[in-house]
């Protein structure tokens, strides 16, 4: 029997899902100056609270929000994104998926708008100028 649970608590090892947490690499951009972009605050707390600018909203506010922002400022935005030490890793994901789901709805939007396919459809240039248009700028 110790040799079954080995090999069990082995092969759960080895085949456990370790793609768990963030899908994307954050970008250090150090010589950018990020003074010059229209910038938006979001704080989460130990509470599992979303402060935007020093008010609590939820996060279908903060969604709503995000785009507005994003929309009205086009390349020249910038999301200053902090959470505190007892911010819940689970709640900390769900706003970054949520912030995430907002540029890929309005870069989804605005392919569909320019050629009448989804973004994933476009050419890697014409993906490429989408990007451009609304950049993934955020920074912690």
């Amino acid at each position: 029997k110790q040799y079954y649970r080995a090999v069990a608590l082995l092969t759960i090892a080895y085949t456990a899902n370790s793609d768990v947490g963030l899908q994307r690499q954050l970008k250090t951009n150090e010589n950018e100056d990020n003074a010059t972009y229209e910038s938006i605050l979001v704080t989460l707390t130990e509470e599992d609270q979303i402060i935007l600018n020093e008010n609590e909203i939820s996060q279908e506010e903060l969604k709503t929000i995000l785009t507005e922002f994003i929309k009205a400022n086009g390349s020249n935005h910038v999301i200053s994104f902090r959470a505190d030490r007892g911010t819940s890793y689970d709640f900390y994901l769900k706003i970054q998926d949520q912030i995430g789901s907002v540029y890929n709805e309005l870069r989804n939007e605005l392919a569909m708008t320019k050629y009448n396919q989804t973004f994933k459809e476009l050419t890697d240039d014409q993906q490429n100028e989408i990007k451009r248009t609304y950049p993934t700028r955020i920074k912690e």
